[in-house]
């Protein structure tokens, strides 16, 4: 994690736990305390490559799809229906609107999975 983003670290014990030098505890409290972090803490997301909080993600995709039904029921019960809303995930949200894979087999599942892993482990 400090590889990462040492400042996220640095921020998330300061917010979560009240430390302020985090490298006065000895090696294994630093990683409790780094295991125990919140999903949507800056190291985490940092870690996973994500922007938001997978409850923020929720929350757009909530918004985006009530808009698209409030713009269908207009464009059926109006002559003058406002154009379609635009997507805020889209907007926000780069990341969480990539490309999505499917996998027929476990096969193909697992060579995928190897090369992430590999692309990872070499940076």
């Amino acid at each position: 994690m400090k590889a990462v983003d040492e400042d996220c670290l640095i921020c998330d014990f300061a917010q979560y736990y009240h430390i302020y030098d985090y490298e006065s505890l000895p090696v294994r409290k630093q990683a409790i305390y780094a295991w125990g972090l919140p999903d949507d803490s800056r190291i985490k997301k940092a870690m996973s490559g994500r922007e938001y909080a997978l409850s923020d993600l929720l929350l757009m995709a909530l918004v985006d799809w009530v808009g698209n039904m409030n713009w269908q029921y207009a464009s059926v019960n109006s002559k003058h229906a406002p154009q379609k809303p635009q997507s805020l995930m889209k907007l926000l949200a780069k990341s969480a609107t990539g490309e999505i894979k499917g996998y027929t087999d476990a096969e193909s599942f697992e060579a995928e999975r190897r090369n992430i892993l590999e692309k990872i482990n070499n940076g």
